[in-house]
């Protein structure tokens, strides 16, 4: 289906389902440069971005994007779906691209979104018809578009939200249309605050805190339970990210949340090796917060929320304020 002039070139794909179909349908040179961007920390710099995302998920095996010996013939054609993970990634291939001097103009974007953006999807969910019908319509960026998808990226990786959220604010463009959804799920990981000037948790941890009871339960446990909302905020974490989160609750505050070996035979998975429950100080905490610190850190991009020295919230309708230091 690929046609013989674009095999010889390079394929970005962002998830390992599409880097296989690519494989199958002619592409010679595939890089795989999968991973869930939306949480987790991100930085500028490459070098220091594989360092923080291999420590934050534990491996980056299947992130290749700046391997040292991928090599990168033109034209580089960089398969997108709707999921917030690879409009991300997109952004950031964009800037990877530019900083080995390959040219907008040799970049071609296949994007198969179709207009509604969210967690889920898969370049690899498309039939090949409508992937080659895609492809034969292609065509490169202009240099503007690329710029934007290059600054979108160094803004997601900076400290401050500021410009991301503004940039966000106003995405409800041709060129970028996911900005808008993206930051109403980004948001929830951010702490609220309300009108009256209290302090909430985020949106997810709030929910993660009522979905853990007094009785012990593992990681796994809490990922399934069954609620619109909450499965919606799965798909957009992971399941071991449900995980983590728990282990920062425990470690930062271990009167809010409880943990334990779990019991029997030791279990490698972090889904099932340990059991958390909630106190009731960390009932409390659902009800509001004294102080951002009593969360932990949590990254999002370049963002280190309920961080000490990072005083970002968002107001109920979504939108970044300021929390003055206690």
């Amino acid at each position: 289906m690929i046609p013989q002039a674009l095999r010889a070139g390079t394929h970005v794909a962002f998830d390992t389902p599409t880097a296989e179909r690519l494989s199958v349908l002619g592409a010679a040179n595939v890089v795989r440069a999968s991973d869930r961007l939306p949480v987790g920390p991100s930085r500028l710099d490459p070098a220091e971005h594989a360092r923080v995302r291999a420590t934050w998920w534990g491996s980056s095996e299947w992130d290749r994007l700046y391997a040292p010996d991928v090599v990168w013939e033109e034209p580089v054609v960089v398969w997108v779906s709707s999921s917030f993970a690879d409009r991300v990634n997109l952004w950031r291939a964009c800037s990877w691209l530019r900083s080995i001097d390959v040219a907008a103009g040799d970049v071609l974007v296949v994007d198969v979104a179709g207009g509604s953006f969210g967690c889920a999807g898969s370049v690899s969910d498309h039939a090949d018809e409508l992937l080659g019908q895609h492809l034969n319509l292609v065509r490169p960026w202009s240099r503007a578009r690329h710029d934007r998808a290059v600054r979108l990226w160094e803004a997601f990786t900076e400290p401050s939200p500021e410009r991301f959220a503004r940039s966000c604010a106003g995405g409800a463009s041709r060129s970028f249309p996911e900005l808008g959804p993206l930051w109403s799920m980004l948001s929830g990981f951010f702490p609220r605050v309300t009108g009256a000037g209290a302090l909430r948790l985020s949106r997810f941890d709030e929910s993660l805190l009522a979905i853990l009871s007094p009785e012990w339960q593992t990681p796994v446990s809490v990922f399934l339970h069954e609620s619109d909302e909450w499965r919606q905020a799965c798909s957009c974490t992971g399941d071991l990210f449900i995980a983590a989160r728990l282990e920062q609750w425990a470690g930062h505050d271990p009167h809010a949340v409880e943990r334990a070996r779990a019991p029997g035979p030791v279990a490698e998975s972090p889904m099932l090796s340990r059991v958390y429950r909630l106190t009731e100080r960390g009932q409390g905490l659902r009800a509001g917060l004294d102080r951002l610190g009593d969360a932990p850190a949590l990254s999002v991009g370049g963002v280190e929320v309920y961080a000490s020295g990072a005083p970002w919230a968002v107001r109920e309708g979504g939108e970044l304020a300021r929390v003055a230091s206690p």
